[in-house]
């Protein structure tokens, strides 16, 4: 499966990038690639920041033992829902760990 960005940017202007596909997370960040299968995320939740009206979002996994966490924004849009469909692709896989119920005023 292809994979599908759904970040923006984190909250310090960096560039971070993160993708999905049906079986992992994809995270860039300082030209370094990390994956983690779907199976090993921790959390999702929105985050009480805001920028232009989008929210900022907290991903934490687990690579090899040690948690990690990335901050985003996401790139929803009403013709990109690549977020929405990654949201749900997790609450098939592991349900526990979406912390925030997704609105459309949450994005």
């Amino acid at each position: 499966m292809e994979k599908k960005v759904i970040s923006l940017s984190n909250m310090i202007g960096k560039p971070v990038t993160v993708e999905h596909d049906s079986n992992y997370v994809y995270v860039t960040q300082n030209n370094e690639i990390v994956h983690a299968p779907l199976e090993d995320i921790v959390a999702l939740e929105k985050t009480h920041t805001a920028l232009n009206n989008r929210y900022f979002w907290k991903l934490d996994y687990r690579v090899d033992g040690a948690t990690n966490s990335v901050t985003f924004r996401t790139n929803t849009t009403l013709w990109n829902r690549n977020f929405r469909r990654f949201v749900d692709l997790l609450k098939q896989t592991n349900p526990a760990c979406v912390k925030t119920q997704l609105r459309w005023w949450n994005f």
